[in-house]
């Protein structure tokens, strides 16, 4: 799959993509197919190097905290009725800003059809 990866500390041309392994569910955890991934000020100081005191981030890294999509799939302890939802989620901090990501089941809210994909 394909993400946007953050290669070091810079301007926005240190962003790039680049291919990288499928996310697999573990327990509690689910995949979704990403459809948007919210685009914060924040993320662009952080790509810059600032707030170093505040985010622990080291390059390279996939920003985007917050992704809407489908779920793909689900993990063990994971409802499987999920699976073809479309949803909102929070990442837990990086890895949004790919084709896909891993999150936690419990952080999942629906969206009514059509608003994610």
């Amino acid at each position: 799959m394909q993400a946007a990866v953050v290669s070091r500390f810079g301007p926005p041309e240190v962003l790039g993509t680049s291919e990288v392994p499928d996310p697999v569910a573990g327990s509690r955890e689910v995949v979704i197919d990403v459809a948007a991934a919210d685009v914060l000020w924040v993320e662009t100081m952080i790509r810059q190097g600032g707030g170093g005191e505040y985010f622990d981030v080291t390059p390279p890294y996939i920003p985007g905290n917050g992704v809407a999509g489908r779920v793909r799939a689900v993990g063990t302890g994971v409802d499987p009725h999920w699976v073809g939802l479309e949803v909102v989620a929070h990442t837990g901090e990086r890895g949004g800003y790919a084709d896909q990501v891993v999150v936690r089941a419990e952080g999942l809210s629906t969206v009514q059809p059509g608003w994610a994909c």
